[in-house]
Order: structure tokens, then sequence, then C-alpha cells
């Protein structure tokens, strides 16, 4: 609910200075986000406060003020990551795709087991059915016919 208040309220005052949403505002709602476990959010709000990092600013012109914002790009950008790798687990694309590994997993173990079975089409296998039984009946009849003699 805080997210959209921001997202709406940047989007009504963007030219007002006063009454926009400031990068430390951003900052802190990403890292409450972080801390109460709205990891996809607070993904979101840090990428909003690198966005409001402007250095064409006039106020970023000096050198040390470059040095020190990039090394909040640098921190926020490895807040952003680390959030990303928390939420990555528990996003829906993420589970999918373990399910899917472990059913391809399974299918190859299955296919292995039956490599050692030849697959032969069905009207071989019929034949071969035939085949097996008529000799069972000529080894059975020539024993009889041993046995009669």
């Amino acid at each position: 609910m805080i997210y959209e208040a921001l997202l709406l309220r940047e989007a009504t005052y963007s030219h007002d200075l006063h009454l926009q949403v400031s990068n430390q505002e951003w900052l802190t709602f990403a890292k409450d986000c972080l801390d109460n476990g709205f990891y996809t959010i607070a993904s979101k709000a840090f990428a909003n406060a690198l966005v409001n990092i402007d250095p064409s600013h006039p106020r970023y012109l000096d050198s040390t003020n470059s040095i020190v914002n990039n090394g909040k790009i640098n921190g926020i950008s490895g807040l952003q990551n680390f959030t990303q790798s928390l939420s990555a687990p528990r996003s829906v694309q993420t589970q999918s795709a373990e399910y899917m590994k472990k059913k391809a997993s399974e299918f190859n173990e299955k296919s292995n087991l039956q490599l050692g079975k030849i697959k032969v089409p069905g009207s071989s296998m019929f034949r071969l059915g035939i085949r097996t039984r008529n000799i069972q009946k000529l080894h059975h009849s020539r024993k009889r016919n041993l046995e009669e003699s």
C-alpha cells in the first residue's frame, strides 16, 4: 500500500521538487520492506531509489559528490541484487523451472532404466509371440511323438 502511495505521489508531483519522493524515502521504504520479508517490493523500491539519483543534477557536479554518489549507487545496487536473490527462490518462475527440472530428471531416470529393454513395435511383438507359441507347440508335439514310439 505504501509502495503504491509513493508511486502515485511521484507520478502526481513530478514537477514539484518539494513533494517528489526523495531518494532517502525510497531507501527507507526499501529497507523496511527488506526487514519485513517483502523482497520483491524492496527490489522495486531500490530500483526507484537508483532512478532518483540523477547525476545530471547540478549538486552532483563536484568530484567529491560524484565519488559519494558512486558509492551510494553501488550500495543500492548491491542491496537490490541481494533482495532479488532472496525473492528468486520464492518466485513462480523459479518454482516452475525447478519442477520442470525435477520432472525431466525423473523422465531421464525412467528412460535409463528402460534402455535395457528393446522397444519393439506392437506388430513385431505380436508376430514374435505367435512364432514363440508355434515353436512351443512344435516341441510339445515332437516330445509326445517320441513318447508314443
